[in-house]
């Protein structure tokens, strides 16, 4: 019996006046369910081991693993899509991304299994660290090694982000001077505003890209332009409409119910927060501390590390104040320079603060509270947000969206580059990484070689930005 699945498309078979998501190379729903999951796992554990740089070091990583290769499971435009609408949530925007990614390549199962792997060796690091500390062991011997090893694993992911920020630039704009314009008035606003502003700056930066393209759509209907107003009219299904049938957790119903966990146990973490000094269990108010910062931080990591000094961290050196649910804030700043020369996601100082705080129970409760509100969001929006973007205003929209989020990663990479290339050495790390790069060797081997060769440059600033 024949299948109905659609061919698999190859670079080679592509047209040239193919409409662009047309040329995504997306898995067909013929191969097996379980062989989907492999390649997700395949393709995803190694990069929990190297993500080092932030978000827009993952980012890029994630742009050169599953959209700049032969074997790509998303296209560009549907990779910046899914990075707009990820940084549009609240919570950990690169997480959120290879999340997405996971549930576009093999639905519910392969987005959490995609989550796991992105996320554990940072997790288990930051975990027995801040076990170590909470247990009274020393551990400032390791922060001067991995800072050593920072200086190298930076410079290289340097090569990485810039290279995969101007391809991204082209993919998202093209010759179209707004989307241009708008790339660099993004581009221009990440670097500018302030880490405590870019909550709300950075979604309202994004939302004003897909509110400028739909504005001079309806300009140029009204006043009678011959100039095309929906260049990508011809795109039919996204890919997961095309893997409908492997992705047999999809519904809405999934949506539905996650979205309700998420305000049923935000009104909970309210009401612990209410009820402040009356509760004795330090993990309790670990959680609802860290669930109300889930729910309100936007930007990634670079926003939420200051929030957290000021809500989990102690004004004193001298121990954890266990009624309140801190730790010192010597602790605070050795796991945070920890945190930034171990991979993965800045959010994973909250294990390392929960546990310092008290013991496994508030790894647990400070990490589930401060991921947990932007995965449950991200489940939630993703079946409606797939059948939204159907309609043609939407896909309007996304252009715009996609023009200004692919600035702000051309902003990250400015951010990161002048953390990590900070002198002669680091430079010619950056330089050594970036001819790897174009060399095609492959990313793991260019940035952990980078990391090897900073072992001999003097860590005289931390690298990696926060």
């Amino acid at each position: 019996m024949q299948s109905d699945a659609p061919e698999r498309v190859t670079p080679a078979e592509v047209d040239e006046s193919t409409p662009v998501l047309n040329k995504s190379v997306i898995t067909p729903p013929s191969l097996p369910y379980l062989h989907l999951l492999r390649s997700v796992a395949a393709g995803v554990w190694p990069l929990g081991w190297i993500a080092f740089g932030g978000p827009s070091a993952h980012i890029s990583l994630f742009h050169q693993r599953f959209v700049a290769t032969a074997d790509a499971w998303l296209d560009e435009d549907t990779f910046l899509e899914l990075y707009a609408l990820c940084a549009s949530l609240p919570g950990p925007t690169s997480t959120q991304t290879a999340t997405t990614v996971g549930i576009y390549r093999a639905g519910w199962l392969g987005g959490l299994l995609a989550l796991f792997l992105f996320q554990w060796p940072g997790m288990a690091l930051m975990l027995t660290l801040g076990l170590l500390m909470y247990s009274g062991h020393a551990v400032e011997r390791w922060r001067v090694l991995l800072l050593r090893l920072s200086v190298g694993l930076a410079a290289a992911a340097m090569s990485q982000v810039a290279l995969a920020s101007f391809t991204i630039i082209r993919a998202a704009c093209g010759d179209d001077r707004l989307k241009l314009g708008l790339a660099t008035a993004a581009a221009t606003i990440g670097v500018l505003v302030p880490a405590d502003r870019a909550s709300y700056v950075y979604p309202l930066t994004i939302a004003a890209g897909g509110a400028a393209v739909l504005c001079r759509d309806r300009w140029r209907r009204h006043g009678g332009s011959e100039e095309e107003t929906f260049p990508v009219e011809a795109t039919t299904t996204s890919p997961r409409e095309r893997t409908r049938d492997i992705v047999h957790h999809e519904s809405r119903w999934v949506g539905t119910s996650c979205l309700a966990l998420f305000a049923s146990i935000t009104a909970l973490a309210a009401g612990v927060s209410v009820a402040g000094a009356a509760l004795t269990s330090v993990s309790l108010r670990l959680f609802a501390t860290s669930w109300r910062l889930g729910t309100t931080v936007f930007g990634g990591g670079q926003v939420v590390l200051p929030m957290m000094l000021k809500e989990l961290v102690a004004a004193t050196d001298v121990g954890a104040n266990a009624t309140a649910g801190t730790v010192p804030n010597n602790a605070f700043m050795l796991g945070f320079s920890l945190v930034q020369a171990i991979p993965g996601p800045l959010f994973n100082l909250s294990v390392f603060i929960g546990a310092a705080a008290d013991g496994v129970l508030g790894a647990v409760a400070a990490g589930a509270g401060l991921f947990a509100p932007g995965i449950l969001l991200l489940f939630g929006v993703l079946p409606f947000w797939d059948r939204v973007r159907q309609a043609q205003w939407v896909r309007l929209l996304v252009q715009g969206l996609n023009a200004t989020a692919a600035g702000l990663i051309l902003a990250g990479c400015w951010m990161l580059l002048r953390r990590a290339v900070y002198d002669s050495a680091t430079f010619s790390i950056l330089m050594l990484a970036t001819y790897g790069a174009l060399c095609k060797v492959p990313v793991a081997l260019t940035i952990l070689g980078g990391g090897i060769v900073g072992l001999a440059v003097p860590p005289a600033r931390n690298s990696i930005p926060g």
